[in-house]
């Protein structure tokens, strides 16, 4: 059986390389180079190169959806969940820039069931997100909307405002407002 800490190491060198080269001028054998053993030794621990980076991707939204569990079940109010959520992202995103440039930069390399799989997880943790903030929210409610409601790649809607103190009104009058960038997939609404 492969060693679980080879296979960290494996993943520790391709990630690091990835994120420097690019996925495609990475090769099997620089990453076997790195780590002291062949290319096709390496085959032992992943069937593929597409399945580190795989590994590499779902370990990103994986470890965002444990940490926002984790909150979850520490912190009782949303705006201080809210804050620790986006505080403990950005410290995650600082930390580990490798993978984090290997997640943005490579999207699209994968075949697209994994691509999908990725996206998924993705969603269910702004979903996650969402639940989380309104289950704690004072009148909070979450709003499911796509491409004809307020932006395509969106999955949801976190009615931020309290039903007594709704958002001030926008430029165009509209009592939208849209979410900070850490944001991105939610959008404060006014109460109706």
């Amino acid at each position: 059986m492969p060693s679980p800490d080879r296979r960290e190491e494996i993943l520790g060198v391709a990630t690091e390389l990835f994120s420097r080269r690019g996925y495609s001028q990475t090769s099997l054998a620089d990453i076997g180079r790195r780590v002291g053993i062949s290319g096709p030794a390496l085959y032992h621990y992943f069937e593929s190169k597409a399945a580190i980076l795989f590994e590499i991707r779902m370990r990103i939204v994986e470890g965002m959806l444990q940490q926002l569990t984790d909150l979850h079940a520490a912190i009782a109010d949303p705006v201080a969940l809210l804050d620790r959520v986006l505080r403990c992202h950005v410290n995650t995103l600082l930390d580990n820039r490798a993978a984090n440039i290997v997640y943005e930069r490579d999207r699209g390399l994968l075949a697209p069931a994994e691509e999908k799989a990725i996206r998924q997880r993705g969603a269910q943790v702004r979903g996650a997100l969402a639940r989380h903030l309104c289950a704690r929210g004072r009148g909070w409610t979450p709003h499911r909307h796509g491409p004809d409601g307020g932006g395509g790649n969106a999955v949801g809607r976190i009615q931020l405002a309290s039903p007594d103190q709704p958002p001030p009104p926008t430029a165009n009058g509209s009592s939208t407002r849209s979410s900070p960038p850490l944001l991105r997939g939610f959008q404060a609404v006014a109460p109706q």
